[in-house]
């Protein structure tokens, strides 16, 4: 179902949305506790981290979704004997 390189995929996937998710903690407890505004641009630059990456999660999944759709829709190739 998922060929060779499925798994990977999915994994890669769950990687890239815990690490948004991991960034976007960080960015908001960082802005809770910050005392300058260095503290500040440190949070919003794991905000963008965590943007970029969510991103990549979306775009991904989306390139995956469409690809299987391709594959569902298209003719089986049939051998010639």
């Amino acid at each position: 179902m998922f060929g060779k390189w499925g798994r990977c995929k999915i994994c890669m996937k769950i990687v890239v949305l815990i690490l948004s998710i991991l960034s976007l903690i960080m960015g908001l407890w960082v802005v809770f506790k910050s005392e300058s505004s260095i503290h500040e641009i440190e949070a919003l630059i794991l905000f963008v981290i965590s943007s970029i990456l969510f991103s990549s999660y979306a775009i991904s999944n989306s390139i995956n979704l469409l690809s299987s759709k391709i594959e569902k829709s298209l003719p089986l190739k049939q051998e010639k004997p």
